[in-house]
C-alpha cells in the first residue's frame, strides 16, 4: 500500500470515529427540563389538543416542494388530507418525540450536537426546532418552524 493510500485510509478512519463520537450539546439537561414542561403544559392548557391547526415550515437540503409552509390540520394525532410533501411531518407530539431522540435520549453519551428549541410559552408546542447531528457533516440540519397554531372550532 503507498504511503498516500496509507494517509487517506488513517484519515477515513479518524473522520468516521469523530462522527460516531457525536456528543450531545452543552444544553441537554436545559431542554430536557423544558421538554418535560412544555408537555405537560401542552396536555394541560391546549383547550382541544385532539383537533388543531397549524402551519409548519420544514427547512433541510431538499425539494422545495417539502419545505413550505405547509397548512395541516390534525385530528387524533393524524395529519389530515395529506400529500407526498406533508405526509412526514411532524405534528405537536411528533416535534416532542424529536426533541427527545435528538436533543435528550442517550445524552451526554451521543445526540445532536446543536440542538435548538423554542417552545410556546402559553401551550408549551415546539414553535422552532434545529438539529444538527454532527457539525463534521454537511447537509444533514434539519428545522423545523411551527406558526397559526389554533384549535378547531367544536
Amino acid at each position: 500500500m503507498t504511503l498516500i493510500k496509507q494517509s487517506l485510509c488513517i484519515l477515513a478512519l479518524l473522520v468516521i470515529s469523530s462522527l460516531a463520537a457525536a456528543k450531545c450539546g452543552d444544553n441537554w439537561r436545559e431542554i430536557r427540563t423544558r421538554l418535560a414542561n412544555s408537555k405537560r403544559r401542552w396536555a394541560r392548557m391546549a383547550p382541544s389538543p385532539s383537533c388543531y391547526n397549524m402551519t409548519i415550515e420544514k427547512q433541510c437540503f431538499c425539494p422545495a416542494e417539502y419545505i413550505g409552509p405547509h397548512d395541516l390540520q390534525i385530528v387524533k394525532g393524524k395529519i389530515q388530507n395529506t400529500t407526498m410533501y406533508t405526509q412526514d411531518l411532524p405534528t405537536v407530539n411528533g416535534l416532542f418525540n424529536l426533541v427527545k431522540k435528538y436533543c435528550v435520549k442517550n445524552c451526554p453519551k451521543s445526540g445532536a450536537e446543536v440542538c435548538k428549541v423554542r417552545f410556546d410559552g402559553v401551550y408549551g408546542y415546539v414553535k422552532e426546532l434545529e438539529v444538527d447531528i454532527s457539525t463534521q457533516i454537511i447537509d444533514e440540519e434539519i428545522r423545523y418552524y411551527v406558526t397559526d397554531l389554533n384549535f378547531c372550532k367544536k
